[in-house]
């Protein structure tokens, strides 16, 4: 929504929307930061603020929930964070699980930060593979998240490559490619089940 004022010789109106115009520059040069390229972005490492069982680039975690029952059960899931290298702002969260309600098919979530542009949605491939594309399904206040159900087919592509390179759109529509490491997955996934 574009707002125009005329001023009309109204020096406070003038003047609040230079602030305005200031204050939405800002805005979009902080998030300009946040979605920067790859080369500005890092792996988390071990030390960092994710506990849990490594796998060298995954880190397999558990976590205790209630079900609305009163039922305790336990959710375990692998994932992989990438960080700003200056700002340590989280760029990319992918994570991968096997949900109580469909135990034998796993789903991935990949979390990207709020801001970005959301008609472009999420590519995602492994290696030179195929380019798959994914909607950005909502956003909350940790980021903007895309899922999808991981065929066997895919899961074999994961477990088999290297990396995989996950692209969104920064605000200025410009792409952001994450490049993902693969390294662990299969055993982090086998732990996972």
């Amino acid at each position: 929504m574009i707002v125009r004022l005329r001023h009309a010789g109204n020096s406070r109106a003038s003047t609040l929307v230079t602030r305005w115009r200031r204050a939405m520059l800002t805005v979009a040069g902080a998030a300009g930061l946040l979605l920067v390229a790859t080369a500005t972005a890092q792996q988390t490492k071990d030390g960092d603020d994710a506990p849990g069982q490594k796998f060298k680039d995954w880190t397999l975690r558990c976590e205790d929930f209630k079900r609305s029952d009163g039922e305790a059960f336990k959710q375990c899931h692998i994932f992989q964070d990438w960080k700003h290298k200056d700002k340590k702002l989280r760029i990319l969260h992918v994570a991968v699980a096997y949900p109580p309600n469909s135990p034998e098919r796993a789903v991935a979530v990949l979390t990207m930060p709020l801001g970005i542009f959301l008609p472009a949605g999420v590519k995602i491939k492994v290696d030179e593979g195929e380019l798959r594309s994914l909607v950005v399904e909502r956003c909350e206040p940790v980021g903007c998240k895309a899922g999808f159900p991981v065929t066997p087919d895919q899961l074999l592509e994961f477990k088999k490559g290297l990396k995989a390179f996950v692209t969104f759109h920064d605000m200025r529509r410009k792409p952001v490619t994450v490049p993902v490491s693969l390294r662990g997955f299969t055993k982090a996934l086998a732990a996972l089940k």
